[in-house]
């Protein structure tokens, strides 16, 4: 009996990863997540906020000290003419 020749191979294989798809999907993510806190805020607050009672009259007084005018030298005199 004759003896059988072996035969080999080999396989490769090659991946490739695609990396930056998810920044989109995390950005998505996060703003989905503020708008539900706000809503939350919102409907935990009855959807009124106190603000500050704000004053029918505001009496401002400023009071500016008195700047003397500068004195301002005399006007120079005309070429005489000739």
């Amino acid at each position: 009996m004759a003896e059988q020749p072996t035969v080999s191979s080999s396989t490769t294989t090659h991946t490739t990863e695609r990396s930056g798809g998810n920044g989109w999907l995390a950005f998505l993510v996060g703003g989905l997540l503020v708008v539900v806190a706000i809503i939350a805020w919102m409907m935990m607050s009855g959807g009124q906020v106190e603000q500050p009672a704000i004053p029918d009259e505001i009496d401002v007084n400023v009071t500016t000290p008195e700047v003397p005018a500068p004195s301002l030298p005399d006007a120079p005199s005309p070429a005489p003419s000739k």
